[in-house]
């Protein structure tokens, strides 16, 4: 393939500004996914509520670099004539000056990694939430219900009751 142009080189070169922040936003996500398993931890109701804060707003603001990159695709795939999903850092590759090979190996290997890495941290923190939910509805269950089986007892003058108060709150009315 011929090499770009000097403007359509340009817009690479701006993708791949737009592609380094994703990567900033993916290890500040890194992050707050450890922050969100400390907190949890902790039961710390303010932290959490601060964190979500940070979030919905880092997440706003988020928004408007996938615009810019999602532009920077459609127009890189409209000088090229290629189709937007056909714009991929693996095809750039191919049509780019060294100078460029290079930084987009660079940062596709930096996104690589760190999705790799993202994709770890979030597997941990769903098993986190959810060793603690059946802890949390073990103890419920052992407050409440305790013996899954009711025993039967027989009264004085013969009549059959079950025994509901065998957790630790009774809950027979």
């Amino acid at each position: 393939m011929k090499v770009l142009e000097a403007e359509i080189q340009n817009e690479v070169g701006e993708l791949l500004d737009v592609l380094r922040a994703d990567s900033e936003f993916i290890k500040g996500n890194l992050e707050k996914l450890g922050q969100l398993r400390e907190l949890v931890i902790k039961r710390d109701d303010d932290g959490l509520s601060c964190l979500l804060t940070k979030i919905r707003c880092e997440s706003q603001d988020y928004s408007k670099n996938v615009s810019r990159r999602l532009q920077l695709r459609e127009k890189i795939a409209s000088e090229l004539g290629w189709a937007v999903k056909d714009v991929r850092l693996s095809r750039l590759e191919q049509v780019v000056p060294q100078q460029l090979k290079q930084q987009i190996s660079e940062v596709r290997r930096d996104l690589q990694q760190l999705s790799d890495k993202m994709k770890t941290e979030h597997t941990s923190t769903a098993m986190l939430l959810k060793e603690l939910s059946r802890f949390n509805s073990m103890i419920l269950n052992a407050m409440f219900e305790g013996k899954r089986v009711s025993e039967i007892t027989y009264s004085s003058s013969g009549q059959k009751k079950r025994q509901r108060d065998s957790g630790i709150v009774n809950m027979r009315l």
